[in-house]
């Protein structure tokens, strides 16, 4: 009987420990998902220069040429919104591709690599399309309103 309470004793000690050992590990998994989640919001197959500033194709043989990139902040804010993406001539209007993140104060935001010159946006909060709220700079293109932005 010594021998069974002894075996109990140590099963319910292994239990706990590895309880102990799984809380911390599934709160680290969670944390490597979310950093995954926000690198992959974007896809940089899709994000291409577009505009009358094309990067020279020959850019291998001009090595001190760089292309200038500005990293610019799209923000909207939609605290009911599930999810927000990003939508412009920079990623050929390609949906699902540019995922923003969503802060404690329900705003959405991400930053994006871009080349200077003009570039037109929507975003696209739980699947409807809407140009930017705070930005009165506006454009037609394929027949719907879009945002304009210049990028320095």
């Amino acid at each position: 009987m010594e021998e069974s309470k002894r075996n109990k004793i140590v099963v319910f000690l292994m239990f706990l420990i590895g309880l102990l050992l799984l809380v911390p590990s599934t709160f680290f998994l969670e944390k490597i998902r979310e950093y995954r989640d926000f690198f992959s919001g974007i896809d940089p197959g899709v994000l291409k220069q577009t505009g009358d500033n094309m990067i020279p194709e020959d850019l291998h043989k001009n090595v001190s040429f760089k292309p200038r990139l500005s990293f610019v902040e799209f923000k909207i804010r939609a605290p009911e919104a599930k999810e927000v993406y990003l939508i412009g001539n920079f990623n050929h209007w390609a949906s699902k591709t540019i995922k923003m993140m969503k802060k404690e104060s329900g705003e959405w935001s991400v930053f994006l690599p871009l080349p200077k010159g003009r570039c037109q946006y929507l975003f696209v909060v739980d699947g409807k399309k809407m140009t930017d709220p705070k930005n009165p700079h506006l454009a037609s293109s394929n027949g719907e309103n879009v945002s304009v932005r210049q990028i320095q």
